[in-house]
């Protein structure tokens, strides 16, 4: 809890082949430094065909991704090993340098065991609304917007007055 995760060569947080996590209260921003990742995400979540990760819990973080092909979040799971008990709500959710309700931010993947594979890129309403596998009320109190950050390039990640991150968190 209360981590901040920057300027990293990989994700800023991932959850692989793990149970019973709890992701709360974080900030990952401007991940994903490494030329070599083409689709990458400032939280990663996924299960193989042999470990799942399941009783997951990702709530009140801020995910600021850059670049072009950068998600927010990912989810990856195998056909063999689907998700169970996996609740993702109340994070902020943001592309620098502009985010709005339509921007894809949110990446879902579900492989199957014939080396197949099914993805989708969502955006704020999506998200909302989506089921994947078994899981739903994924997007629960969902934002997508500015965390409106002080100052993150001189390390300065506390919420500028106005932030939609100020009280916007579950208590739970």
């Amino acid at each position: 809890m209360n981590n901040v995760a920057f300027h990293n060569a990989g994700a800023g947080f991932g959850i692989y082949q793990a149970s019973h996590v709890r992701l709360v209260n974080n900030t990952s921003f401007d991940n994903v430094q490494k030329d070599s990742v083409i689709c990458g995400s400032e939280i990663h979540i996924s299960g193989t065909d042999s470990i799942p990760s399941n009783d997951i819990l990702l709530r009140n973080n801020v995910m600021a991704a850059r670049g072009p092909d950068m998600r927010s979040l990912n989810v990856s799971y195998h056909e063999a090993h689907p998700p169970v008990d996996v609740r993702l709500d109340h994070n902020l959710h943001f592309h620098w340098p502009e985010t709005d309700e339509g921007t894809r931010l949110v990446g879902f993947t579900w492989h199957y065991a014939s080396g197949e594979e099914e993805g989708v890129c969502l955006n704020l309403a999506e998200y909302q609304d989506f089921s994947f596998h078994g899981i739903s009320g994924l997007g629960v109190g969902a934002v997508f917007a500015s965390p409106l950050l002080e100052n993150y390039a001189a390390g300065d990640f506390r919420l500028q007055e106005g932030s939609s991150a100020i009280d916007g968190g579950s208590a739970e």
